[in-house]
């Protein structure tokens, strides 16, 4: 043997005995090149690390930094953690003793060894590729007689993101719908464990409601299972994640997902593993926090480094939240980079909504805020196609434009969006904007278009109660995300400044500005300036939010982070920009007149005016010059 064979051997053997918090550490530090902060290590951790390691790793505390004493050590640990995982059968190098074992005829051995090693789910934990090639193998008549290899060929085709495919599978084998929770006449509790499991996997895929009669099954479902059974375990507490992400419930969200975790650990399933730090990273950045989140993200990195299973699409969609994690954190350019090159088709085919969802609305509002409205809509566009997939895409994504919309106040087209959501929630014939709004208002499993409505309702009545208080329920909701809560806040000093309470719009601004301090969240400042100018409202409006000494500080920081504007020396009045803006989106003088609440002739004296100070005669030429100015985005 070379000495970095005997080194990795030994290391091997050393880390073998080690706790897995402490291998988990020593891979991380590998895979981040030997060397990282010492406020990302707990305490006790830290106090293992000098007690058992202290010839391999060093601890600077004046620095601030733990990694490893020599620099060939990050290749002596991953070198030595491949040993460990050949060891323990983790790597897809013994998929191909299962291929020995069908060539030579011991069908029967091949099948107990194919269960082994993931069984009806061993895409899931070796990887699409190796699974789909490995269920190649076995003759055509077993493939469609073995019901966990039927199984296999049906979650194949849910990871590649053909659910038709998957839908077809099943119903040849287990009758028609035979996998639908809630229309089946196949009874829950039908079938193997690994077909109740597989139902519930699909559920998600498929957008089916997971109600409480569900949930029941699923918790009996865990007690049915045997103790070994962690993969099963692992994928169910899964999908429970997914349901409480879905209803914002993020203490209970938390507790599913390390549970799953727990479990994929045990099975040594290292790339199901590498999707429950996802999830726990998506709730950290849900909860706006941040750095949590990054933490997630760096022991996802150093989990996926570590499998020999990962695929490119695991890593291009590890690569999306930490560019997430980083425009939180104010360095938007990355993702606008990403967001203007991805390719959701061809890359993320095989991921659930609830994970492709941050990837959508960070994605928009960082070319909306940017870059330019056409890309944002774009890049909807292009995640639009998705659709043929779930109904939750298309519904995330219409979500997603009405935001992108308003925030370049092109209300007229966001408000037909809503009102066709409405519609869409209720079984009902498009509804008015009025109708939609009231529907929306009290909207709890959708706050994103319960926060449309009332941004919508405020646009166009800045006294409206309904919605003012609408926006103080989700302020203050618990399942409502950071984001959703300073959008709520930021609209409520808005309503304020109409009715004059300004001691309820300073506590407002004063509340948002420290949440978006104390959540480490400077992107939510470029995104709502115009609101945050809004709100604020002229020098009187401005005086008479007093002088607090914490909303001057925040007032101060923003002012400082300006960028200069088209909109400077532009000479409009604000009546007259809200109609430059609903002249950009091809409004009829009624339709401005409605939306404004102003008389047609008082429609055409603000025209009149506007096209005297851009210098232009008619609506397109001043469409035009307003572009050119930068006043408008198109």
């Amino acid at each position: 043997m070379k000495d970095a064979d005997v080194a990795a051997a030994l290391a091997g053997d050393l880390l073998g005995v080690l706790r897995p918090e402490l291998v988990e550490f020593l891979s991380r530090l590998a895979a981040k090149g030997g060397v990282q902060p010492l406020d990302g290590v707990d305490a006790e951790l830290r106090l293992d690390i000098e007690l058992l390691l202290p010839s391999l790793v060093a601890v600077d505390r004046a620095e601030g930094v733990i990694g490893f004493r020599h620099p060939d050590a990050a290749g002596v640990v991953e070198a030595a953690l491949r040993r460990l995982r050949r060891a323990a059968g983790r790597e897809t190098r013994g998929l191909p003793n299962i291929n020995g074992l069908i060539r030579s005829g011991a069908l029967d051995e091949a099948l107990v060894q194919f269960c082994r090693e993931g069984g009806a789910f061993l895409s899931m934990v070796h990887g699409l590729n190796a699974a789909t090639s490995l269920l190649r193998q076995f003759p055509e008549e077993i493939r469609n007689s073995d019901e966990t290899l039927i199984l296999a060929a049906a979650v194949n085709a849910l990871k590649s993101g053909n659910v038709g495919r998957a839908e077809f599978i099943v119903q040849e084998r287990f009758g028609v719908s035979g996998a639908r929770l809630s229309t089946s006449r196949v009874p829950l509790d039908a079938h193997g464990t690994d077909f109740q499991c597989f139902r519930f996997i699909y559920a998600i895929y498929m957008e089916e409601t997971i109600g409480q009669r569900e949930m029941a099954h699923l918790f009996a479902l865990l007690g049915r299972l045997p103790l070994d059974g962690h993969i099963q375990r692992g994928l169910l507490y899964n999908v429970a994640a997914d349901v409480f992400v879905r209803q914002h419930n993020w203490e209970t969200a938390v507790e599913a997902a390390l549970r799953s975790r727990h479990h994929y650990e045990r099975a040594n399933a290292t790339l199901l593993a590498f999707y429950a730090d996802l999830y726990l990273a998506l709730i950290d950045l849900a909860r706006g926090r941040v750095s949590e989140g990054a933490r997630q993200l760096e022991r996802a990195a150093a989990r996926l480094s570590s499998s020999g299973d990962g695929s490119p699409n695991d890593r291009r969609l590890l690569s999306a939240f930490e560019l997430i994690a980083a425009y939180e954190g104010g360095d938007p350019q990355p993702l606008i980079a990403f967001a203007f090159l991805d390719d959701p088709e061809a890359r993320f085919g095989e991921i659930w909504p609830a994970v492709a969802e941050p990837i959508i609305a960070y994605g928009s509002l960082a070319l909306a805020t940017h870059s330019t409205l056409a890309a944002a809509r774009s890049f909807l566009d292009r995640w639009r196609l998705q659709g043929w997939r779930s109904d939750r895409f298309l519904r995330i994504v219409n979500a997603q434009e009405i935001a992108v919309l308003q925030m370049h106040r092109r209300w007229q087209e966001a408000d037909e969006l809503l009102a066709r959501a409405a519609a869409d929630r209720a079984s009902l014939p498009a509804p008015d904007i009025a109708a939609a709004r009231r529907m929306l208002h009290g909207q709890t499993e959708d706050i994103d278009l319960a926060l449309a409505a009332s941004r919508s309702a405020l646009d166009a009545d800045p006294g409206d109660a309904a919605a003012a208080a609408a926006l103080s329920d989700i302020a203050a909701a618990p399942q409502a995300t950071a984001r959703q809560q300073a959008q709520a806040l930021l609209w409520m000093a808005v309503a304020m400044l109409e009715t004059g309470e300004d001691e309820g719009r300073r506590d407002a601004l004063v509340k948002f500005f420290e949440l978006q301090e104390s959540r480490g969240l400077p992107a939510l400042i470029e995104e709502n300036r115009a609101v945050i100018e809004r709100a604020i409202g002229n020098r009187s409006a401005r005086a008479r939010l007093g002088h607090s000494s914490r909303l001057a500080r925040f007032l101060r920081v923003m002012s400082a982070g300006a960028k200069p504007s088209g909109r400077v020396g532009s000479g409009l009045t604000g009546q007259e920009e809200r109609v430059l803006f609903l002249l950009a989106e091809d409004a009829p003088n009624k339709t401005i007149s409605r939306r404004l609440g102003v008389s047609v002739p008082t429609v055409r004296f603000h025209l009149k005016n506007l096209y005297r100070k851009l210098g232009t005669a008619d609506r397109g030429s001043a469409i035009v010059e307003a572009v050119k100015r930068g006043l408008i985005s198109r």
